[in-house]
């Protein structure tokens, strides 16, 4: 290779380097916290988590329910002065009536309520005592998968074992999510092949739209604001069901190979996904991947929005993370910012080493004959002047800015400024600037003389 394609190349290289720097991500504004350690537990799975109408932060273990109060995880499970019978959490859901039901490992399910406890296991009707996922519907059944098959138990109290369509469960059903439609339709995801379902007429069904996939698996399920369902398919990435069209999701992120685990549709009608490799948010009809450390490498059990607005992330290896929406919005520029002031009316003015930026009170860029003027200038500082005035010092021709609407005043050596290399410019009275350059200082005064003190001096 020559030597000038050789340059070519590099130029290039840069460039891209470039744009990927000053790309911004969705996840910016955002802060992510992580525990790995809590309630006692020491690299914890977390199993599932819920935001309980108390307040407390619910998270599911294997060595029991850890509660959050903002402060402290409690540990709570079963010891033999309490009423619990669970000593470990794989699945939980609170109720309409603030009931928190508590599915284990393998000691079946426990409702934690104001009227008392219940516990249901296959002494009294489970068929399994393994519980993999818990759901009210809309007529207040509880309904309870297993990793044996699917029970629901009526306001009643009555429980009732779930039936599959005729043929369709030869394989024995290893429960892995149920979900509760905006029509109460009441919807489950299986560990086995083909195992998406709906309960229709007395009856769990296969949906003959998902035929074209094969032997899917069907790892998630939700509906989003506009009544669109999203499922995932494992390693086969995301479908999407809209007024009965099945269609397969191209995202461009990792969820087109990697298990989708959990699936939130936020009221603010972005959908959040988790997965086997992080992270991932559909908003504004893009899709914003995270694959950040403590993400990228554990499994994405839960995700869960509090009243805060925080989001709340439940994994496999790393504990639980909270994703909280930070005080500033980040801003990326593949160059750097050397001053940011304030004008009169709200607007942020910013320094870089490419010119000078403006932006407005919602964040919106502003172009302006400053900005326009500056490309290509590095700038030191940026300051405003009691009448509103910008002041902008430069680090070479034209030396010293002062701005308005009105139009603009330059100081260069050509007229009497110590320097063209300016750092720094403040106003010290009305139309009075000290203007701090390489090479000195100029003080500039109302009437336009100039007094230069030099180092030398």
């Amino acid at each position: 290779m020559s030597f000038m394609k050789k340059k070519i190349l590099f130029i290039l290289i840069i460039l891209i380097a470039s744009v990927l720097c000053a790309e911004e991500s969705y996840f910016d504004s955002y802060v992510y916290q992580n525990w790995n350690s809590f309630g006692g537990i020491r690299g914890a799975t977390a199993t599932d988590i819920v935001q309980s109408k108390d307040g407390y932060i619910n998270v599911g273990t294997y060595e029991g329910l850890v509660r959050f109060d903002g402060i402290r995880f409690t540990t709570i499970k079963r010891q033999r002065d309490n009423e619990l019978k669970f000593a470990s959490v794989r699945a939980m859901y609170e109720d309409s009536h603030g009931g928190l039901w508590i599915g284990s490992n393998d000691e079946g399910v426990q409702c934690i309520s104001a009227e008392g406890n219940k516990w249901y296991s296959m002494e009294n009707g489970l068929p399994n005592n393994s519980i993999r996922a818990i759901m009210e519907d809309k007529k207040g059944n509880i309904w309870i998968g297993t990793a044996s098959g699917v029970v629901y138990i009526t306001p009643n109290g009555h429980l009732i074992n779930a039936q599959f369509q005729p043929g369709t469960v030869s394989k024995g059903v290893i429960a892995n999510s149920l979900y509760c439609d905006t029509a109460g339709r009441v919807w489950l995801t299986t560990l086995n092949e083909r195992g998406l379902f709906m309960f229709s007429d007395g009856l769990f069904r296969m949906l003959d739209e998902m035929d074209v996939f094969g032997d899917y698996l069907a790892t998630a399920i939700s509906q989003d604001k506009h009544g669109d369902f999203w499922i995932g398919l494992g390693n086969d990435g995301l479908v999407r069901v809209r007024n009965g069209h099945v269609s397969r999701v191209r995202t461009d992120t990792f969820l087109d190979k990697s298990s989708t685990w959990t699936i939130y549709p936020d009221d603010d009608g972005s959908i959040w996904f988790g997965s086997e490799a992080g992270v991932c948010v559909f908003d504004s009809g893009k899709f914003h991947e995270n694959s950040m450390p403590g993400l990228s490498d554990s499994k994405i059990n839960r995700i869960v929005k509090d009243r805060e607005s925080n989001i709340w992330i439940a994994t496999d290896r790393n504990g639980i993370g909270k994703l909280l929406h930070g005080k500033f919005k980040m801003c990326k520029l593949s160059y750097s910012s050397n001053a940011i002031a304030q004008d009169l009316e709200g607007n942020m003015w910013v320094g870089t080493d490419k010119g000078v930026l403006c932006y407005d009170s919602y964040d919106q860029k502003i172009e302006n004959s400053l900005t326009e003027f500056t490309k290509g200038l590095r700038i030191r500082h940026v300051g405003v002047a009691s009448n509103g005035d910008i002041l902008v010092s430069c680090y070479t021709k034209p030396g010293q800015l002062r701005w308005s609407k009105d139009g603009m005043t330059s100081w260069t050596t050509d007229n009497g400024l110590v320097g063209n290399k300016v750092r720094v410019a403040i106003e010290t009275a009305p139309h009075e600037l000290y203007v701090g350059t390489t090479t000195g200082l100029s003080i500039i005064h109302a009437d336009g003389s100039i007094k230069n003190i030099k180092q030398t001096d």
